[in-house]
Order: C-alpha cells, then structure tokens, then sequence
C-alpha cells in the first residue's frame, strides 16, 4: 500500500492481509438455503453453563445473520468459547459443537442443513406420485 502525503512524500507500507472466506450454509445437493438465521451465542461467564447471544454490534457485526440468497455468513470473534445455531424453514435447526478460541478468529465453518420429513402420509403420498410421474 502505498499512501500519498500533502507535502508530496509517498509512504510505502508492507502487510500480509488474509481475507477469511464466507462459510455457507447448504442443502445436501449444496445448494445455498436461502431466509435462514444464523445466531452466534457466547459463554461470557466460564464458571457456568448459561451462553448467552454474542453482542456482535460492539464489534460492528450482526448477531443474528440473516442468509440471502448465497447463504453465507461469517462472525469475527474474540477469545472465548462459542456456538452456532442455523435455523431455516422446511429445515432441522442445526447446533455445532463447542469453538474454544484463545486468540481472535472468524467462524465461518460450511454447514449442511437435513429437510424436515413430510410425515408419513404425505412422505407415501410423494412417493406414490414419484411413481405414477405426477
């Protein structure tokens, strides 16, 4: 980067800059699922169990995120232990595992989301169409 002073002095700088990608949240067939939520919760006391949702606005982010149409989201956190929760209609609500972090990070895993089942009436009933080709 290379950055043009008033007095004419041009000042170089040298940085390695990591840009993190998107992590995505997915069908099975990888499609992106579109209108889901994604909220971000955080253990802010390690004597108990309690997590509580991840005051995101005080780092300039969104907690929870709102998927679009690419269904990507990414949370750049500090230390401390975190999990998510992905939920999407037609969709199982997703919970992760627990991401322990000692130093600031991005969470931005890939996730794949199971469709709800049609019940057994209706789950028969698209099958028996399946066959007959309606």
């Amino acid at each position: 980067v290379s950055l043009n002073e008033t007095s004419g002095l041009r000042t170089h700088i040298a940085k390695d800059i990591t840009i993190e990608p998107k992590g995505k949240v997915q069908t099975r067939a990888g499609e992106p699922v579109e209108s889901g939520i994604v909220k971000l919760f955080y253990k802010a006391n390690t004597q108990t169990k309690n997590f509580t949702p991840w005051a995101a606005e005080e780092y300039r982010q969104q907690n929870p995120i709102i998927l679009d149409q690419d269904g990507t989201y990414a949370f750049s956190v500090p230390p401390g232990i975190y999990y998510l929760e992905v939920e999407a209609p037609g969709y199982h609500t997703f919970t992760s595992g627990l991401y322990t972090f000692d130093q600031a990070t991005t969470i931005s895993d890939d996730i794949t989301l199971e469709k709800k089942g049609l019940g057994l009436w209706n789950g028969f009933w698209e099958w028996v169409k399946g066959i007959v080709g309606r």
